[in-house]
């Protein structure tokens, strides 16, 4: 059998028994939707109950050719033809038949062929594009676009490396991992790179498993985290900061104006002159006593209005 579209002449072959035959169709109608007509030899596969019941269940008219006369499946017993004597050719270089089927199916569908409309290979009628085939391979490669920047937006780390790049690479181990340094060999795609570490191993890692030594070192991460000033938590709560008390072994610190003043003048802003001379005893150079000062902010109640929930709102009965 040859399962075709007539206007891609797109081939698709396997087994010829029946339930083979339902079960490719079948996969072939899922992609390719469910045909009006289907035209096929006299083979048993196709005059079995079990092809007629498909038939009929999914609505395809079943149409078979007169017995001997295999022009009246023409392009089926040409393409058949032509795959038997391909296949042989193919053979000849000691190819097993999978091998040799898959080649010439390859070939096939790449092939221009006048049949199709346009006067396209079936492969380009059926997607819409040229497949990729090693003839490809003869041409000059096109011009690579332009790679996009891989820098991250407004971020500091560096996502794009060169070769001979110092870098830091991780390290897996199990279930855990560590900052190795290493020195990027060679890009590969746009954001695969190959690491040599140093502990002399080759490593494929992504950019997001490398970092620059230039900009970062592992060995400071979390020793400076930023931390939430005081003030802020202290206007969320809405309490005052609280204010040190006075410690009694602390001596006053007197005014840079009056530090800097004559005798006199301290004089008369009553500040006492301490003379070497005059000796002092420990009771006098004791400071008197003074009750410490509380630490602990006073506790500040809020203030908003306080509305109970609605669902425990009375309900009205009508």
């Amino acid at each position: 059998m040859r399962n075709v579209r007539t206007e891609l002449m797109w081939v698709k072959t396997n087994r010829i028994t029946s339930v083979a035959t339902i079960g490719m169709l079948r996969s072939v109608f899922a992609r390719l939707g469910m045909p009006e007509l289907l035209v096929s030899d006299n083979g048993t596969q196709f005059t079995s109950a079990e092809f007629l019941e498909f038939c009929t269940t999914n609505g395809i008219q079943h149409l078979t050719t007169a017995p001997f006369h295999p022009q009246s499946n023409g392009q089926a017993e040409r393409f058949v033809d032509t795959f038997k004597r391909a296949v042989k050719k193919i053979q000849a270089g000691r190819s097993s038949i999978d091998e040799a089927l898959d080649v010439f199916l390859m070939t096939y569908r790449t092939t221009p062929n006048r049949q199709v409309e346009g006067g396209v290979s079936p492969s380009e009628a059926m997607f819409g594009r040229r497949i990729r085939t090693n003839l490809e391979l003869l041409l000059p490669p096109p011009p690579k676009p332009p790679s996009e920047s891989t820098e991250l937006k407004g971020g500091s780390r560096k996502r794009r490396f060169e070769p001979h790049d110092l870098v830091y690479a991780k390290l897996y181990s199990g279930n855990k991992w560590h900052w190795a340094p290493g020195v990027v060999c060679d890009r590969v795609g746009q954001v695969m790179y190959t690491v040599w570490v140093e502990d002399r191993r080759m490593l494929r890692s992504h950019a997001n498993q490398l970092l620059s030594r230039a900009d970062w070192d592992p060995r400071t991460d979390g020793a400076e985290k930023p931390k939430l000033p005081l003030d802020i938590l202290l206007d969320s709560w809405n309490l005052s900061k609280p204010t040190p008390a006075a410690d009694p072994t602390t001596p006053t610190v007197l005014d840079a104006s009056l530090q800097s003043a004559s005798p006199d003048q301290r004089s008369s802003h009553g500040v006492p002159e301490c003379s070497p001379s005059i000796p002092r005893s420990p009771e006098q150079v004791a400071p008197p006593e003074s009750e410490p000062a509380s630490l602990v902010p006073g506790l500040r109640r809020s203030t908003r209005v306080r509305k109970k929930p609605q669902r425990f709102n009375s309900y009205q009965l009508n």
